[in-house]
């Protein structure tokens, strides 16, 4: 161990007790990590209680969070801090996002409803404390193993509630038609040759939010398998095929198509880093392919209800709609740019797209697809929406910023893959699920539900902490098995 890199405890000895004269009470570093466990699991209960006022705006968790950090730092010693404290320059990534948090909360000045474009900034506010969190302590608090094992049984719980709501044909376990206003919506059901089949939700209220939120979390299964770092491996190999059935479920077709970018990014990535790999790689796909083919097999000879209402039929029936579906999306993808060009600058304001077209519905040339439509939706493509509701300055920021996000988190990967398998695991998921969000940002607008906002603030976070974090970086100064 060099002399410079001797001061550095190993991973995970990080700790603050809280003490009462020579006796230690407890770590209070035990009790932010349970905080953070906290907060994660509450993003799979976001209730709607109101249109337009999200739960959690304000949330209990995030601020509980923030006062444990300031109390541990207060107890903590300085030069242990500093020892531990992630690199203290800015990032792009940082500039960018001050810069978009500002300039949104200037659209709120002008936006045609400014009580909305407040609470979507204060979501947005939201999610930029979890990514500056993150950004300081991942690697000190929290580390990579133990966010796996965190984001592995959110999975699990998520994937199971699905597959039990499409054999029950119900919404059994949506948070939010328990306890918040139940939501109809045209795309609850999908209609098939068959019939209606249900599209599942899991503890959310739109399909298209657990299908988000199973292209962010899936990558992590998928590479674990990959590197074997999954123990044990037939449980890990029964959740890669319970998320498959789930994100199957939500008959989301984008995310389909997203999950293939993914593994198609893991391929690239993991062949041009060391090719002598791919031969693995490709053995292990076929595997897993049996695996989920023979599982699907078993479904349809036990249940009467899956063969009835799942089969090959059913997916060709949801692709055979796209022209249909694909009308209206090229509808409101008219009317973005319309707004971008009568508000070019400043925008719409933030959040409130839907409203623009009701306010400035007599001025714009709306397509005939939704001419009789008396509740607009959203254009189902992020990068339009930001375009348009914080003009074209907010636009360029957010799509620099997706680069930016982009090409650090495929250099993460080259800096600790060296460092083992695990290392190598969660960098290799972190790449491919923000790729993977960031190529489904073109096809689907979830963005600004808390949920998956806050996931893909978590990723910005993550991202960049482990570009500078120093525990990371004297990991990755070590010799390939050094630390195992």
């Amino acid at each position: 161990m060099n002399s410079n890199q001797s001061h550095l405890a190993r991973p995970g000895s990080y700790s603050v007790y809280l003490s009462l004269g020579r006796r230690r009470l407890f770590n209070l570093v035990a009790v932010e990590r349970g905080m953070l466990y906290l907060l994660l699991v509450s993003l799979m209960v976001p209730l709607v209680l109101r249109r337009e006022i999200y739960f959690y705006t304000f949330d209990p968790f995030l601020l509980a969070l923030y006062g444990i950090w300031f109390f541990r730092i207060i107890h903590s010693d300085e030069r242990t801090e500093k020892r531990y404290f992630t690199h203290r320059g800015l990032a792009l990534i940082d500039v960018l996002l001050a810069l978009l948090v500002f300039w949104s909360l200037f659209s709120i000045i002008i936006s045609v409803q400014p009580n909305a474009s407040l609470n979507s900034w204060l979501l947005f506010i939201r999610g930029v404390l979890l990514y500056s969190y993150l950004r300081f302590n991942f690697g000190k608090i929290i580390q990579p193993q133990q966010l796996q094992r965190i984001i592995g049984i959110l999975l699990l719980l998520e994937s199971v509630l699905a597959i039990v709501q499409f054999a029950t044909n119900s919404r059994l376990g949506s948070f939010n038609d328990l306890f918040g206003e139940v939501e109809t919506y045209k795309n609850a059901y999908f209609y098939t040759s068959f019939g209606p089949v249900i599209r599942t939700v899991g503890t959310f209220h739109n399909p298209n939010l657990l299908a988000d939120w199973i292209i962010l979390l899936l990558p992590l299964i998928m590479a674990k398998l990959y590197f074997g770092t999954a123990k044990p491996k037939k449980l890990y190999y029964l959740l890669l095929v319970l998320a498959l059935l789930a994100l199957m479920f939500t008959f989301a077709r984008s995310a389909w198509v997203s999950l293939i970018v993914i593994f198609i990014v893991m391929l690239v990535r993991v062949v041009s880093f060391k090719q002598k790999r791919i031969g693995l790689l490709f053995v292990r796909t076929i595997r897993y392919g049996i695996v989920f083919l023979v599982l699907i097999g078993l479904a349809y000879s036990i249940s009467n209800y899956w063969f009835d209402n799942f089969s090959i039929e059913i997916i060709r029936d949801r692709f055979s709609n796209i022209s249909g579906g694909g009308e209206w999306r090229l509808a409101y993808i008219n009317i973005a740019f319309q707004l971008m060009q009568r508000f070019p600058l400043t925008g719409v304001g933030f959040g409130t797209f839907s409203q623009a077209l009701t306010e400035y519905r007599q001025v714009l040339d709306i397509p005939r697809v939704l001419a009789s439509s008396d509740q607009f939706s959203s254009v189902h493509n992020v990068y339009l929406l930001f375009f348009a509701e914080v003009g074209v300055v907010g636009g360029v920021l957010w799509l620099l910023l997706c680069i930016a996000a982009t090409v650090k988190s495929w250099r993460v990967y080259a800096k600790l893959a060296v460092c083992g398998p695990q290392f190598a695991v969660f960098a290799l998921w972190l790449l491919a699920a923000w790729i993977g969000i960031v190529f489904n940002s073109n096809f689907e607008a979830v963005f600004f539900h808390p949920t998956i906002m806050m996931l893909i603030f978590m990723f910005l976070g993550l991202i960049v902490a482990s570009s500078y974090s120093k525990q990371l970086r004297y990991y990755s100064s070590l010799q390939p098995g050094q630390n195992e």
